[in-house]
């Protein structure tokens, strides 16, 4: 239906642009190879690019007669962490399966270049490699054409055909994950249509077809699996009517039957999904100059009803929306919302879901910074209501991209996707994260491709005044961050603990260096620091042959190189270095007192970290830092239980530490800093961030050992990871000072676990996990001279967590619950060109619901869950 009615530039219904695929994405996150089907053009209003500065092509094609050809090929390697889209801990030390996958995609489109009528063809592939899971690998390929006829200029004939072989992604829900390897499938589609114009109104009616056939496959017992009964297809007869009320406005109504038709029956039962619908809705269609906007909404009614009479007829509001707006020529934003209802195998036992209706809003932002870079954001909710059938699946899909050619036609691409499912079938609850990288070769793009004008895209708007970071300096810094240890040791019995302890604590540093400007916004220099800390966590289990443990770290010093780029605000720095920290590490028997290990020791790490810096006078500076340490492992014996014996434990320690500093540049003939009015700051801004965070746990309660009891417990359980988000707000300045309100999306994929094997069904498994979540706040702020902001914030947000305990062969606890937590933070703001602006932003979460949970056994333990976050974000915004 969507080729049937749709626009050259978009699809009319509001169906989303094609989401990248979970196993092979390029960098600006649409499928490689897959153009949109070309459709007539029948004008209705002015084209949208008469709103802007001629810009150059950027892919003007490879004439070849009377065709354009656009060849391309690329290769990617994705690291995805859970390949098989699963819930860890749906049974006790159930843990997901991570893998890279390498991608050659090749393709090529031709597209004729006729004054009438219009012909296309295009081809591609995607042929995915695991490293370790072979049996993952797929080739899928497509080829098609799409054209039209002219047979007057406002009439013509379009049509086309395509044929796929495509595969099912493990997270499709229903999908067999005892099956060897992916569900294969192809797709055979076809549209053909009849599109006129006379006076005012605007007619296009025609039909598609749509077959798929999947693929029979294997289960890991060897058994087949019968997927005929998959096999279906789809067929749709349409019309839309449009008026052109004006250049700027065309309202418009559509109409299309939606017929399914299955080749065979559910196995082992006695009816299909065989079922008759429509959809029916008015729109309108607009483009609006001055605001450099165009798009269409729509909204009606949709029905399908079921031959079988178990399945429920469906009677639903049907609507969609897909906006573009350019506020630049270099900047595309679009938004878009779409319902549709979609097949499914989803069952339980007698219950069959019939179909599930999904509603999916999100948007896409693209920018091009030079020439050269380009970047990419991209998130979507999507709601699936199963009919039918008692389960709701709340999906998020977010990612961040970009792409420099390092050469005319040859480019580096990297990307980050970001993939978390909420289900009320607990055991469909999943989180993913893919990072990408690429390389791709596309001949057809321009050789000279420049932007005009090039400062559009974020160069300076004056010459930056030269010198400004160069020189020796010194400074102090507060901070905050989370210490996390890894711990693990044999246990009595011929068993063994691991665990993710960890705490959160203060810092205060002094730091010096010496850097020196270089050619192209470069910055190269050293520095040494050197501070303290009261970061720390425990352990403590009140019963004779239990441990109690606990880990201060203490002061410590460093030397690191730095190298940093220069922006229109400030500068934004990576650092790598050496440090060496004085911790002291307890650890005991309680019953053994006398052979603890009571140490005091230094360890040598290595550090990475990134940070901003922005001028706040001549010699003034104010610094954001954020810094990762990793510590070599140590042993840590203890007298244990069985005459006195010695027990080695082994550490591993971490920390990330967050920093806010205050530095003095001297000279005394230091050039001026260039200002920016604060007014700039003011109005509507959204960006994305990538994070790096710690969650910890204060774990307290009690246990039975042995139904013997009860014994007090109390643990700080803690382990570090990524996140990526969303934001958007509005603020506004009053003189120098800011005030704004802002809302923001988190998708997040990490948690600590603690694992006890023993003896037969002993031991206790216990784990948290963060997921999603999203909250708003308040900020305010100080505008600096150079336009830069610092900025503090409150406000209040909810995440999912996932909480896992068991002990014994008990029934274990396995929820999913959204708590609310309270977050204050602090950050910094720079611009890096006359909209965009790069952001470093530190917050402290706490949790206000704690979690009590207690395993279904007698004499069970009664356990409370009080979680802490703290969370470092690097964004980069857009200011409308």
């Amino acid at each position: 239906m969507a080729t049937l009615f749709g626009a050259a530039s978009f699809n009319v219904w509001g169906a989303p642009p094609a989401t990248p695929p979970v196993q092979t994405q390029n960098p600006s996150g649409a499928q490689i190879g897959a153009p949109a089907a070309t459709v007539p053009t029948v004008p209705a209003t002015r084209p949208m690019t008469s709103v802007f500065p001629t810009q150059p092509n950027e892919f003007p094609g490879i004439p070849w007669g009377s065709f354009l050809v656009f060849p391309e090929v690329s290769l990617a390697a994705t690291y995805d962490d859970n390949i098989y889209a699963e819930r860890p801990y749906t049974a006790p030390r159930t843990y997901v399966t991570d893998d890279v996958v390498y991608t050659l995609s090749p393709s090529i489109a031709l597209k004729s270049k006729w004054q009438q009528h219009a012909l296309n063809f295009d081809a591609g592939g995607d042929l995915d490699r695991y490293r370790n899971h072979d049996s993952e690998n797929v080739n899928d390929y497509w080829f098609g054409f799409d054209g039209r006829y002219d047979l007057s200029p406002t009439t013509n004939v379009f049509g086309g055909a395509r044929h796929s072989r495509d595969h099912e992604d493990r997270s499709t829900p229903g999908s067999n994950i005892g099956q060897i390897k992916p569900t294969l499938y192809d797709h055979d589609e076809a549209h053909l249509g009849v599109a006129h114009a006379f006076g005012a109104f605007r007619l296009r009616l025609g039909g598609t077809y749509d077959r798929y056939d999947y693929k029979n496959g294997a289960l890991i017992s060897g058994l087949p699996t019968n997927n005929d009964y998959r096999d279906h297809n789809l067929n749709s007869l349409g019309v839309r009517l449009g008026y052109v009320l004006s250049p700027r406005y065309e309202i418009f109504g559509q109409v299309a039957t939606d017929n399914r038709r299955y080749d065979n029956l559910i196995p082992g039962q006695t009816f299909n999904r065989d079922s008759d619908g429509y959809r029916a809705a008015a729109g309108v269609k607009y483009t609006l100059q001055p605001q450099r906007l165009t798009g269409e909404a729509f909204a009606g009614v949709m029905g399908q009803n079921f031959d079988y009479s178990g399945f429920s007829d469906i009677t639903k509001p049907y609507f969609g929306l897909l906006t573009v707006w350019k506020p630049t020529s270099l900047t595309t934003a679009t938004l878009f919302i779409d319902r549709s209802l979609e097949e499914t195998t989803v069952f339980s036992g007698p219950s069959y879901a019939s179909s599930s209706t999904d509603t999916t809003y999100g948007f896409e932002v693209e920018r091009h910074l030079t020439s050269k870079l380009s970047v990419n954001g991209r998130a979507a909710y999507t709601h699936s209501d199963f009919n039918d059938f008692a389960r709701v699946d709340k999906i998020v899909d977010a990612g961040a991209g970009l792409r420099y050619y390092v050469m005319p036609n040859v480019y580096l691409g990297a990307d980050l996707r970001i993939i978390d499912r909420a289900s009320s079938d607990i055991a469909a609850q999943y989180s993913r994260n893919q990072m990408l990288v690429s390389v791709g070769y596309t001949p057809a793009r321009n050789r000279d491709y420049s932007i005009i004008p090039e400062r559009e895209a974020g160069a300076p708007e004056a010459p930056r005044a030269q010198g400004v970071y160069s020189g020796f300096y010194l400074g102090t810094q507060l901070g905050h961050g989370g210490l996390t240890t890894a711990t693990w040791g044999p246990r009595g019995g011929g068993g063994s603990d691991t665990a993710g302890m960890g705490g959160f604590g203060a810092s205060y540093a002094l730091f010096g260096g010496w850097g020196t400007e270089l050619a192209d916004n470069w910055y190269l220099g050293v520095e040494l620091d050197g501070g303290d800390s009261n970061a720390n966590w425990k352990h403590r289990k009140i019963k004779n042959d239990a441990p109690t443990v606990f880990l201060d770290k203490d002061s410590n010093y460093g030397l690191s190189l730095r190298a940093g780029y220069l922006l229109d605000g400030g500068m934004l720095y990576g650092k790598f270095g050496k440090v060496r920290t004085d911790f002291h590490t307890y650890y005991t028997e309680n019953q053994f007192s006398t052979g603890a290990y009571d140490r005091n020791q230094t360890l040598t790490g290595n550090r990475v970290g990134l940070g901003l810096e922005i001028p706040a006078s001549r010699n003034l500076f104010v610094r954001t830092d954020y810094s990762v340490t990793r510590y070599g492992s140590y042993d840590v014996p203890y007298q244990s239980s069985g005459g006195g014996a010695t027990t080695t434990e082994t550490f591993k320690t971490g920390d990330a530490v967050f920093s806010l500093g205050l530095g003095w540049r001297f000279g005394g003939q230091r050039p001026l800093v260039a200002t920016r009015p604060a007014t700039e700051l003011r109005g509507l801004y959204m960006g994305a961030n990538l994070g790096h965070g710690t969650l910890g746990t204060r774990l307290t309660g009690t246990q039975y050992d042995s139904g013997v009891g009860p014994y007090d417990f109390t643990g700080d359980f803690a382990r570090s990871g990524f996140t990526g988000g969303f934001f958007a707000g509005y603020g506004y300045t009053f003189n120098q000072i800011y005030v704004g309100l802002e809302l923001e999306a988190e998708a997040a994929n990490f948690g600590w676990e603690h694992e006890r094997d023993t003896a037969g069904a002993g031991g206790r498994d216990f784990a948290s996990e963060k997921r999603g979540g999203y909250g708003g706040s308040l900020r305010v702020g100080y505008v600096l001279p150079n336009g830069s902001l610092l900025y503090g914030r409150i406000g209040q947000v909810q995440t999912r967590f996932n909480t896992f305990y068991s002990r014994g062969a008990g029934t274990p606890v396995n929820q999913s619950d959204n708590l609310d937590g309270t977050r204050v933070g602090l950050g910094a703001e720079i611009p890096a060109s006359r909209n965009t602006f790069v952001r470093m932003d530190y917050s402290y979460t706490r949790y206000n619901d704690a979690l009590t949970v207690s395993p279904p056994q007698p004499t069970a333990d009664i356990m409370r869950f009080d979680n802490t976050e703290t969370l470092a974000r690097l964004g980069l915004g857009y200011r409308f």
